[in-house]
């Protein structure tokens, strides 16, 4: 019946018939919750050789991305070391399950890439920077305010590789 959003203190109310709830809200497009998040520790090392085998081991894709190009892919590396991969129709959704599913075992992503077949909005990088992944490659695009984003929090952020070249958008370097 209702929904009441209190931005400086990161909550909603919503009342459904008759009931009221409180409930946390976790809108990062919100400055105040944006100042919440740490600036990665620092960047992990990478070659341009380490985004070159990520780009091979994505164009052996043996997923329903390759063969329909209907789906994302998302893949975790740790020194060179593919640790694993997770596909969904929903680029979050793929994203999600392999931080998700990394958690669980877990692997410290700080010491992690991401390879992504998805283009890279800003939620999607806040879900690499808040889940301390500090080198995130995508084979598509990535906005400004990705960049923007990647400057800000110190994350490594490389797009558009694919056809052996990529372009490196942040170094990994906070603006702190």
């Amino acid at each position: 019946e209702e929904l009441t959003i209190d931005h400086d203190n990161l909550t909603a109310s919503i009342r459904l018939s008759g009931q009221t709830k409180d409930v946390q809200s976790w809108s990062f497009s919100s400055l105040a919750a944006l100042s919440l998040i740490e600036s990665l520790p620092h960047p992990i090392e990478w070659r341009a050789e380490d985004i070159f085998s990520m780009m091979d081991a994505f164009a052996l894709d043996r997923t329903s991305h390759s063969r329909t190009r209907g789906t994302h892919s998302v893949y975790l590396w740790r020194e060179g070391e593919l640790l694993r991969v997770r596909e969904d129709i929903g680029r979050h959704n793929a994203f999600d399950k392999l931080i998700g599913s990394a958690l669980i075992d877990g692997i410290d992503l700080s010491e992690c890439a991401i390879f992504t077949s998805s283009r890279v909005p800003t939620d999607l990088a806040l879900k690499a920077i808040r889940s301390r992944v500090s080198l995130l490659v995508s084979k598509a695009t990535v906005t400004d305010g990705t960049v923007t984003m990647a400057k800000t929090f110190g994350l490594t952020l490389l797009g558009n590789a694919r056809d052996g070249a990529f372009d490196v958008f942040n170094l990994g370097r906070s603006a702190d």
